[in-house]
């Protein structure tokens, strides 16, 4: 799931069944292509269009710039306020060529649309080879769209800035606010931002992947159960449910909030201190009124590897007996999470009649 993740080829959507990925290029529902007049920029392009197509949808979805909407096996939907911003792939013409046509509300501002027309034309240009564009043309006058290509690129050939509707002799420009925010400063900005925001969103899931894989694996090794949950709103992703003295479940438990990531600890430069802050007040009440404690897992990561230190504490224990109680700052004192760390609680319901051994 981790590796699906970092090479951008799903999305992780959390359900009442768990956290599923969902693979946009596996969907079995199409869609028709939209009305001619609502096709904006067609891209056409040669290489692995499964692995071109997945990747644009999942890093746009990621970018964090546009409302989610819908997935179709050959299109998505993104919104905003309210106005849609959609691209559809045709693969028609070989298993080697694709054709990615990008598709917009007539409402959409030009500066929203260059946006997602010069991201989609970077993608292209690094995940395809043989990337050609067609602008496609629409009369602001009366709607009807442009539709003689081959004289529109021998307009643009002949540096000529306007073309004539013949239905309503309105005139339209070939060079128009779209195509000059084209490779502008402030798009490439926006662009950049879309592509940090996608790899920061997807390098987080794939790192809280790899922690829960940890965590099932610690509890493993200790012979106790750990299941990952969605049945509360947030601010906890599992529980650790301990076996009795006779290896059976027992109904106590613990719930687990898990992080992963080098920036949800900070050193205080008072007294050196780790502190981790709570961004959403409502996390310190909701945690003290669970019916059961509350450990708080982070994970660190190396810099030259995707090895890390996983530590924990209770954080209902910590919250409850400080003498602050509005203060967002935790100070950190996680132990280190292991086998021992999970028996150690596990004492706490059921003092040991034996020595434990691993559980091989």
């Amino acid at each position: 799931m981790q590796t699906f993740l970092d090479h951008s080829l799903c999305i992780a959507e959390e359900t009442p069944q768990g956290r599923h990925l969902v693979f946009p290029s596996q969907y079995r529902r199409g869609k028709d292509i939209p009305h001619e007049p609502a096709v904006f920029v067609p891209y056409s392009f040669s290489g692995e269009w499964q692995t071109v197509w997945t990747t644009l949808v999942v890093r746009l979805w990621y970018s964090n710039e546009f409302e989610h909407r819908e997935l179709w096996r050959n299109a998505a939907e993104f919104a905003f306020s309210g106005l849609t911003l959609g691209l559809k792939i045709d693969n028609q013409q070989g298993e080697g060529t694709g054709t990615i046509s990008l598709y917009f509300d007539r409402q959409v501002p030009d500066e929203l649309k260059a946006i997602f027309i010069e991201y989609a034309h970077r993608h292209l240009a690094k995940y395809a080879c043989e990337v050609t564009r067609d602008r496609r043309y629409v009369c602001r006058g009366c709607g009807r769209p442009f539709k003689d290509l081959e004289l529109i690129r021998e307009l643009l050939a002949e540096k000529q800035s306007t073309i004539v509707c013949h239905k309503c002799r309105t005139e339209v420009e070939l060079i128009d606010f779209i195509e000059q925010r084209l490779k502008s400063d402030p798009v490439a900005r926006k662009i950049l931002a879309m592509e940090e925001t996608a790899t920061r969103e997807l390098d987080t899931q794939a790192l809280e992947q790899i922690l829960i894989g940890h965590m099932m694996a610690i509890a493993g090794e200790a012979n106790q159960i750990f299941r990952p949950v969605t049945m509360f709103d947030f601010g906890i992703d599992g529980e650790v449910e301990f076996k009795d003295n006779d290896g059976r479940a027992s109904g106590k438990r613990i719930y687990i909030q898990l992080k992963s990531g080098n920036s949800y600890l900070r050193t205080r430069k008072s007294d050196g201190r780790e502190i981790f802050d709570v961004k959403n007040e409502r996390h310190l009440e909701y945690w003290i009124s669970q019916p059961v404690d509350v450990y708080l897992v982070i994970r660190q990561q190396n810099e030259m590897s995707r090895d890390g230190t996983i530590r924990w504490m209770n954080v209902t224990r910590y919250l409850k007996n400080r003498k602050d109680k509005q203060s967002r700052q935790i100070i950190f004192e996680g132990h280190k999470l292991d086998m021992n760390a999970v028996w150690k609680v596990l004492d706490e319901f059921f003092p040991p009649t034996r020595e434990r051994a691993p559980i091989r």
